[in-house]
């Protein structure tokens, strides 16, 4: 499964489940889905525009539990505001047993 022209960066998914390659020559990103025996699949869209000539490409999943943190770093600097909690101590306690 070839990708675009000059491909330079690639990233799977924490999952295992997608692959993403960056193409330097014609400035797009190639998605794949992988399969269980480790086939790719092309997304659709199999190419999306990705800036004027990408290098690298990094997979950032978003939490889960949407409202909630899912580590330490988002409770700090004022971050445990946003979640609601009344202080850091309590957003990391959060973050450490889920509850």
């Amino acid at each position: 499964m070839p990708a675009g022209s000059a491909p330079e960066g690639v990233a799977a998914s924490p999952d295992g489940s997608s692959l993403y390659v960056t193409n330097n020559g014609d400035s797009t990103l190639s998605q794949y889905t992988i399969g269980a025996n480790g086939q790719l699949s092309p997304k659709q869209p199999a190419t999306v525009p990705a800036g004027a000539s990408p290098v690298d490409v990094a997979v950032v999943v978003a939490p889960v539990a949407a409202g909630k943190p899912t580590h330490e770093a988002q409770c700090k600097h004022g971050g445990w505001q946003k979640y609601k909690f009344t202080n850091q101590g309590r957003c990391i306690a959060y973050v450490k047993h889920r509850r």
